[in-house]
């Protein structure tokens, strides 16, 4: 049995039942991933032929079709997969540690601002997301807003008032509480090496990656254009506006766009949707890489704006990311 590999040209020999991720860490094809369970979503690669298991958690995310994740696969004939570009590829393997609260305070009416201080070192790449649990036992997964460099961990936090975890943290996590993390997780992390613009469209507390990815862009020196999109439903719903204006200051390839969706137009805020600002504003997105992150539903529909408007399906990076309050 044989395993073809695009793009690199590479035919691997391999006996049936063999573990997709085992056999290409044996023979040092470089793939992403991390949790090597199926939860990080971070081996995804394209199956383009060849009969292949795939076995996923039950809490897995929906996939495209096509998509497979390599340490869920096990081949039982001869098969064709398709990898990212070897510049896309990053290991971080998922780890649990502690963390140390540092600071708990509002951003705006309803996003709180989190900062984790890790026991151990912690590598990660711009625009993950990690598992916290929290005193008590609630778990929720949170992207990070600070870059790999910072000697702590930066999380927005939505509060909603009836729900199961959230409510009861404004008034009983202090500093000084230890948080269990379990990650990194994601596969809508920073490809640095891209020659194109980068279009990152955030709703809500989707900033968060955004932020993430496009602080550690412009401290890692990027000078091709970085555009975001941000929206929420109403003027008080935002909140980082005035790190996004220092951002914009700052460096001249960055620029940003705010857009309410319930609220009509004032002053700098237009109002509509996010994917049809996006629409308006940019006719073509032919090698652009886009990065949507916040609610799924909007996630897809600027996915599939991203496609009409000429982006490569592998150029367009996004979590299934779904709301737990």
């Amino acid at each position: 049995m044989h395993l073809d590999i695009t793009p690199l040209n590479r035919r691997l020999t391999l006996s049936p039942g063999s573990n997709l991720l085992d056999l290409l860490r044996e023979h040092q094809i470089p793939i992403s991933y991390s949790c090597m369970a199926g939860r990080c979503q971070t081996c995804r690669c394209q199956l383009l032929s060849g009969d292949v298991e795939h076995t996923l958690p039950a809490d897995s995310p929906a996939m495209a079709p096509g998509e497979i994740l390599a340490c869920c696969a096990t081949l039982h004939s001869d098969s064709v997969i398709r990898l990212a570009d070897c510049d896309d590829v990053v290991v971080h393997p998922a780890r649990t540690l502690k963390t140390t609260v540092t600071a708990f305070t509002p951003l705006c009416h309803d996003v709180w601002q989190l900062r984790l201080r890790p026991a151990k070192a912690f590598s990660w790449s711009a625009g993950q997301f990690v598992r916290l649990t929290f005193p008590g036992g609630g778990q929720r997964s949170y992207s990070m807003a600070s870059t790999p460099a910072d000697e702590e961990l930066e999380f927005h936090l939505r509060i909603v008032p009836d729900g199961r975890l959230t409510p009861a943290l404004p008034g009983t996590l202090t500093v000084g509480d230890t948080i269990k993390l379990s990650g990194p997780l994601g596969g809508s992390w920073l490809r640095e090496k891209h020659p194109g613009p980068l279009l990152c469209v955030a709703g809500g507390t989707g900033l968060a990656p955004q932020l993430s990815i496009i602080r550690t862009a412009l401290a890692n020196g990027v000078t091709r254009p970085i555009v975001l999109y941000y929206g929420t439903r109403r003027e008080d719903d935002l909140y980082g506006l005035e790190q996004l204006d220092a951002l914009a200051r700052r460096h001249t390839n960055f620029r940003f766009q705010v857009v309410l969706s319930q609220q009509s137009a004032t002053g700098t805020r237009r109002a509509g949707r996010l994917p049809d600002a996006v629409s308006e504003d940019i006719a073509s997105l032919s090698g652009w890489k886009v990065y949507p992150a916040g609610n799924p539903a909007m996630v897809t529909t600027m996915t599939a704006h991203a496609l009409s408007l000429g982006a490569k399906p592998e150029d367009i990076h996004a979590d299934a990311f779904y709301f737990q309050p």
